[in-house]
């Protein structure tokens, strides 16, 4: 939150990380091996998803309601190809429960993109409409193979790097 903080991109970067904790919790996703190197992870994907989300609103031609729809999309298609995602941690053992954490995760999406809506009929900060869409895509990314490879690379690399 501090590089948040200093990149003035706060209340961006802790929509994103809300919208990603409330999905996650239901479609799972790719992992780092170590607590350490999760966290720095998402200090900085989040950071620069906020970042992303103050930038991307100043540019004018961003239709939000297009863009609503298109995260939308994109999330709810990756929720019905993939989700749950589980992990050794935390396997998912019968199909019932599988079923059941889907049909969350496919609610959760629906009541993003209503509250979306909501921010956006309420004129509503664009910022944070975007960082909740940013939100949503990183989300589908990680319940993908190439967001499973790209986690996979982060976690090598930091590895790597020294960190435990």
């Amino acid at each position: 939150m501090v590089i948040s903080w200093l990149l003035h991109c706060l209340p961006e970067s802790l929509t994103a990380m809300l919208t990603v904790a409330l999905l996650r919790s239901f479609a799972g996703g790719a992992h780092c091996t170590s607590p350490a190197r999760c966290t720095i992870v998402t200090a900085f994907t989040f950071s620069l998803l906020g970042l992303a989300a103050d930038r991307l609103e100043a540019w004018q031609p961003l239709n939000l309601r297009l863009y609503i729809l298109s995260t939308t999309l994109v999330t709810l298609s990756a929720v019905l190809l993939k989700a749950p995602v589980d992990s050794p941690a935390k396997p998912i053992l019968t199909q019932q429960h599988r079923r059941f954490l889907r049909r969350l995760s496919l609610l959760t999406v629906a009541a993003l993109a209503v509250l979306q809506l909501i921010f956006l009929t309420n004129a509503a900060s664009g910022e944070i409409i975007i960082a909740t869409g940013l939100g949503m895509l990183w989300e589908a990314l990680i319940l993908t193979g190439p967001g499973h490879g790209l986690m996979s690379l982060l976690d090598h690399l930091l590895k790597k790097g020294g960190v435990a």
